[in-house]
């Protein structure tokens, strides 16, 4: 017998109970009611699938240390001027799976995510540095400094030059 393409799923002594308790229904039907019998068997199958899917779901679900660890490296220097690139090396995930984990763990893109901890680091680097916003661009992953102050001002809702201005902690 050929087990290419079976499918096996793990069952616990909890899991035999479960099935044994959902399936007492069926424990009087007669053997000639096929119509119960047919309904036997599909009930079977969707528990059967139903484990499936849930052993899948806990291997692929994001262990938050893991999502935690993505956070973390998406913070350093390298990640934050390099972007997604450096950060998959950094971790070792491909692209989609990376993105997919961070949705699934945070609701939230990707992108998104990088370019809040950019602005973040902008922001901080604007209040407590006297770099020049090319250089601050440059820091937080941007070559082009029109673009650096387009995000930075739909992110904060006011300019880079201004959010220095008002905000600076340094003299």
């Amino acid at each position: 017998m050929s087990t290419e393409g079976l499918i096996t799923v793990p069952f616990s002594s909890e899991d035999f109970k479960s099935l044994e308790a959902s399936l007492k229904y069926f424990y009087t039907i007669d053997k000639d009611d096929f119509e119960k019998m047919d309904n036997l068997g599909k009930s079977i199958v969707c528990y059967f699938l139903f484990l499936y899917v849930k052993n899948l779901e806990s291997q692929t679900l994001p262990n938050k240390q893991a999502v935690d660890e993505i956070l973390s490296a998406m913070q350093t220097p390298n990640v934050l001027q390099n972007g997604i690139p450096a950060l998959i090396k950094e971790v070792n995930y491909s692209h989609g799976h990376l993105c997919r984990l961070i949705k699934q763990h945070t609701g939230k893109k990707l992108l998104d995510i990088l370019t809040e901890m950019r602005m973040e680091q902008a922001a901080l680097l604007l209040r407590t540095t006297e770099s020049s916003l090319l250089d601050i661009a440059a820091m937080v992953g941007y070559e082009s400094l029109s673009h650096f102050i387009s995000v930075f001002e739909k992110y904060y809702s006011i300019s880079p030059y201004k959010y220095r201005k008002n905000f600076k902690t340094i003299d």
